[in-house]
């Protein structure tokens, strides 16, 4: 029971639940991710922090996949304190991204903007491409709900082009649908169908 090992189990959970998070129940992937947030806080001061906050961003998420918003949300308070006191630039990316997507998906798109657009700029300092096409179409949403139709294309047609990029089929299907629901919102069909079409021909020739 060495802090070495003690860091493999955590981040051996961590790899686990990235993977397979929607082939088990929640109970299980919870129950998993409360042993290694026990784990983490057991560590020295020097790995405490982040590995803690690496632990409480995927409660987060298993909370918000599951629409559990307001525990995700608690969870996200959580993760970006530990991830402030831990310093680590991806980590208070991630922190901003989560935090923002799990108030854009309640509808709060006031508070969901700023977080995001901080998100986008520590994801694009570290080169965290996958998370960062998400914090795109999140903020294009997030933009498009407030009204501002016109900046919330943009930064979903840049988000497309950058998943296009990383060649991310997973990445290019979720900015594409994404980026349809900017056109629905600012009642425009026929784009909404053109994405909507090209994100279908992708899953396809997939």
């Amino acid at each position: 029971n060495t802090e070495q090992n003690r860091l493999a189990r955590i981040d051996t959970t961590i790899k686990q639940i990235s993977v397979a998070w929607g082939l088990v129940s929640t109970e299980q992937n919870l129950a998993l991710l409360f042993e290694a947030e026990k784990l983490a806080r057991t560590l020295s001061e020097s790995d405490h922090r982040s590995s803690l906050a690496r632990v409480q961003s995927w409660i987060a998420r298993v909370y918000s996949y599951q629409n559990e918003q307001r525990k995700a949300a608690w969870y996200y308070e959580q993760m970006k304190s530990a991830a402030q006191e831990s310093e680590d630039q991806e980590l208070m990316g991630l922190a901003s991204s989560l935090g923002g997507r799990t108030f854009f998906i309640q509808g709060y798109f006031g508070k969901a903007v700023p977080l995001l657009e901080q998100a986008i700029r520590y994801l694009e300092r570290i080169g965290n491409w996958q998370e960062w096409v998400l914090a795109k179409v999140s903020l294009a949403i997030s933009l498009g709900g407030r009204g501002h139709y016109r900046e919330g294309r943009t930064h979903g047609q840049e988000a497309i082009q950058k998943a296009i990029e990383l060649n991310d089929l997973n990445s290019i299907i979720s900015a594409q649908g994404m980026t349809a629901r900017v056109e629905f919102m600012a009642g425009d069909p026929e784009r909404m169908l053109d994405e909507t079409r090209t994100m279908d021909r992708e899953a396809i020739a997939s």
